[in-house]
């Protein structure tokens, strides 16, 4: 065959060689006609001449069609013969499939034949023989009956057993173990990895966890997050390594009965409680920053501790009155007509631990008394306020007030006692007398009214 394509390929060569030749034949003819254009253009009177040169260029002419039909039906038969050899190089490649089919199907057979010698069939019983170490199937592989493993069964995927599996020695599984139904365990369990239990866990006796010993965490509990939160960590408590203890860590532990601890508990954040937290006696003078103490003991201590207000002294910082203090025999006169808003003066006390705030012994009312009455000044009209150090209080007082309390007495002498109470509930007299007078009908001297003493 690829001698004849040579051939065919040598034969097109040529007919190339042809056409061309052809074409610059007629090239030339077109030439020549050009030639005889100019020679009729000059030789007019040769008309017959140029006539007869005339027919024999279309004789010419004629004679190169011909040529041209030839090479066309050479061309036509060149296409027939290339149709033919494409028809007999598909039949070779088809003849050539057709020989591989055969010879796989002759491998094949000669695989099966080899297999088959390797088996022996004793009454039943099917056998290898010797030098044959695995067996591999690529597809099922069913065993009816009763199947004896006197050696290791190793198994890469999924094993599914309908019926019972009766292991009389060890039993190594390297990888996943499902059971469906109910597994019972007669005797011991060795798992060198994980188990993964997707229901419930059920022991009827006792769980013994980390018996080889080992240090860290040997029991976890694991939150949504896959994160460790609750778990028991075992560790050495000496460093020689011979002594250890165990650590139980959980965010949150709910207790529905009593918890009793036989040693020391540390609370890194705060101690919820719904009923009391009992210590042992020898706590009752622990005075440690960070051991709970007794109440009985601490009520104790903050009774000792701490000690009621203390008021010493008062003066008058503001007047209503022409911002003038008035006094008459040392005491603090107060007059009608000058009582702005019901207050007259604002006073100042002074005394230590006037402002204890969220102790028992924070003040809760400041009164004045006098004649059997009180006059409570921890009021919006009276404005009890002591200053951040709790060195001083101020508080207003008015004409009006100290009337009242005098039983409606309009003019004249009133002394009155400043007493107070505590939020721990005991109620203390400050020591503090403030003596006023009352003047309900004259009006105070002014700038004016007032004269100097004149000298004896």
């Amino acid at each position: 065959l690829n001698g004849r394509a040579d051939s065919l390929s040598t034969q097109m060569a040529a007919n190339d060689t042809e056409i061309l030749a052809i074409q610059g034949t007629s090239d030339s003819l077109v030439g020549a006609v050009a030639d005889n254009d100019t020679d009729i253009v000059t030789l007019n009177g040769r008309a017959d001449s140029l006539s007869t040169q005339m027919a024999a260029n279309d004789t010419d002419i004629v004679s190169l069609n011909g040529r041209a039909d030839s090479l066309s039906t050479q061309m036509a038969a060149n296409d027939a013969d290339i149709v033919t050899l494409n028809g007999r190089a598909d039949s070779l490649a088809n003849g050539m499939a057709s020989n591989d089919t055969e010879l796989d199907s002759i491998f094949a057979r000669a695989d099966s034949i080899i297999n088959v010698l390797y088996w022996n069939n004793n009454s039943g019983v099917l056998s290898h023989d010797g030098g044959i170490d695995s067996v591999h199937v690529d597809g099922v592989l069913q065993v009816n009956g009763a199947s004896d493993l006197n050696g290791t069964l190793d198994v890469s995927g999924n094993t599914d057993i309908d019926g019972t599996l009766d292991a009389q020695g060890a039993t190594t599984l390297q990888s996943t173990l499902t059971v469906a139904g109910f597994a019972d365990l007669n005797d011991s369990l060795d798992v060198a990895m994980s188990v993964n239990i997707q229901d419930n866990l059920d022991v009827n006796d006792s769980i013994v966890v980390n018996s080889a010993g080992n240090v860290g965490q040997v029991f976890a509990v694991q939150n949504v997050h896959g994160v460790s939160s609750t778990y028991v960590e075992v560790y050495t408590t000496n460093t020689a390594g011979t002594e250890s203890s165990s650590r139980l860590t959980t965010p949150n532990l709910t207790v529905t009965d009593q918890m009793n601890f036989a040693n020391n508990v540390t609370i890194g954040g705060t101690l919820h409680t719904g009923g009391n937290i009992t210590t042992g006696a020898s706590m009752t003078s622990t005075t440690s920053d960070d051991v709970v103490t007794p109440k009985g003991y601490v009520d104790q201590a903050i009774a000792a501790a701490l000690t009621p207000p203390q008021m010493w002294d008062y003066e008058v910082t503001n007047s209503t009155s022409l911002d003038t203090v008035y006094y008459i025999n040392g005491d603090l006169l107060l007059y009608a007509s000058e009582e702005d808003g019901l207050i007259n003066y604002t006073i100042k006390v002074y005394g230590e631990d006037l402002n204890e705030s969220g102790t028992d012994m924070e003040i809760t009312q400041v009164r004045l008394r006098a004649r059997g009455n009180t006059q409570p000044l921890m009021t919006a009209d009276n404005g009890w306020t002591p200053n951040g150090g709790g060195g001083t209080a101020s508080f207003t007082i008015g004409y009006t007030d100290i009337s009242a309390l005098a039983g409606g007495q309009e003019d004249g002498y009133v002394s009155c006692s400043l007493s107070f109470e505590v939020a721990g509930g005991g109620e203390y007299n400050s020591g503090l007398t403030i003596r006023f007078y009352l003047d309900g009908e004259n009006t105070p001297p002014s700038a004016a009214t007032f004269q100097d003493p004149q000298p004896e």
